[in-house]
């Protein structure tokens, strides 16, 4: 955040998802607010939603000028295929499934995992770049279409399915 204002001033940062506690009792959501502040950033230029309902979460990712989901592990995470199915320009890290869904310059754009500069960087991009956020939305929705319909992903699992079954009778016929 504060890398972004040293760009974009006036930058809004919304924050989404619930409240961690740790062990100790600590509120994730209190050290961030601490540490903005204590970075500059005026609590004018941030807030928390916490944990968004399912009903509510295509009206978040739609009103994002860009969404960013830098997670440093995560498999399949369905905030990504969310967003881009939305339509919503995203910067996601690259880690583990994220490159599987997020192809860099394509249909997004990936950030180096734990690397909050060049995650920083990207976001920047595409705020000062309204054409380049509009393609990436617009190919990361017709991404998800595709790729992600029932149909397609029904035809790939049937496909899996088959080559199980005859991977199967294979080994039988050999014993």
């Amino acid at each position: 955040v504060p890398e972004i204002r040293k760009h974009v001033s006036n930058a809004f940062f919304v924050f989404a998802g619930p409240d961690r506690h740790s062990p100790g009792d600590w509120s994730s959501r209190t050290e961030l607010e601490r540490y903005l502040e204590g970075q500059g950033v005026p609590g004018t230029q941030f807030s928390f939603l916490g944990l968004v309902p399912r009903t509510k979460l295509k009206a978040c990712y739609s009103e994002a000028t860009v969404v960013a989901i830098p997670p440093l592990y995560e498999d399949y995470p369905y905030s990504v295929v969310e967003t881009m199915a939305c339509g919503s320009p995203i910067v996601a890290s690259d880690c583990y499934g994220n490159p599987e869904i997020v192809k860099d310059g394509v249909t997004g754009l990936l950030g180096k995992t734990g690397d909050p500069i060049d995650l920083a960087d990207k976001i920047v991009y595409l705020l000062k770049h309204p054409n380049e956020r509009s393609r990436l939305a617009e190919a990361s929705r017709n991404f998800i279409q595709k790729e992600c319909s029932a149909e397609h992903i029904a035809t790939l699992t049937a496909e899996v399915y088959r080559e199980a079954i005859e991977e199967h009778r294979r080994r039988r016929t050999k014993v």
